[in-house]
């Protein structure tokens, strides 16, 4: 389902921690506690050799009960090089049941060859009582395109075209990770095309329509 790793980061860790579990619950159709949902805590400062060793070994098998089997990394920014390259075979080739999420405050220390095989999701602060402009109309832009009203999500879309694209996909991805978590993968996949086409300075207006006028079923 997700080929790649997604990271869940943040100002607040226990805040994106809350959020990467109700994501894997969520695609578990569980509110709590299932055999397919697995955490893996670092033990003391860093991960160690026995902890990556049991995970290699157990992403082989198949989910007890569920088509996914969730394995959830806390403290991400703790795994020693040693550990990411014996996880990058993994993560590059998981099994398809296999859904890998990471959860950190301090995504900067996260190591390049992990980062760079992962998507990264931002959680704001739960204590933020307000969202920024841009994330509002990225919500009702959406909020309307889920209702099918698509000239209303239309009128929305010029006020984004000069919202930096990097934020955008961030709001895009966080309304889609608490709305339709199963449609996120092919939503990541979205937002890269994006920026590709950004890149080659294709006009805001064509990406922003390419990425809310999607199906919302995707």
């Amino acid at each position: 389902m997700f080929r790649t790793p997604l990271i869940f980061y943040g100002p607040d860790y226990e805040t994106a921690l809350s959020k990467a579990k109700e994501f894997g619950f969520n695609l578990l159709n569980k509110e709590v506690s299932h055999p397919d949902f697995l955490e893996i805590i670092p033990e003391g400062k860093n991960y160690t050799k026995e902890q990556i060793t049991d995970f290699l070994s157990d992403v082989a098998l198949s989910p007890y009960s569920s088509p996914y089997k969730v394995y959830l990394f806390h403290k991400a920014d703790k795994m020693l090089p040693v550990h990411a390259n014996a996880l990058l075979k993994t993560f590059e080739e998981k099994p398809d049941h296999a859904v890998i999420l990471l959860v950190t405050d301090n995504v900067k220390a996260i190591i390049e060859t992990i980062l760079s095989r992962s998507k990264k999701i931002f959680v704001p602060n739960s204590a933020q009582e307000t969202v920024s402009n841009s994330d509002a109309l990225v919500r009702q832009a959406l909020k309307s395109r889920a209702e099918n009203n698509i000239y209303a999500c239309l009128d929305i879309l010029p006020e984004l075209e000069l919202v930096p694209l990097e934020e955008i996909s961030d709001s895009l991805l966080n309304w889609y990770r608490d709305n339709k978590p199963r449609a996120l993968e092919a939503v990541c996949k979205l937002v890269e095309k994006a920026h590709v086409a950004h890149d080659r300075h294709m006009r805001s207006k064509l990406i922003l329509e390419y990425l809310f006028l999607q199906p919302l079923s995707l």
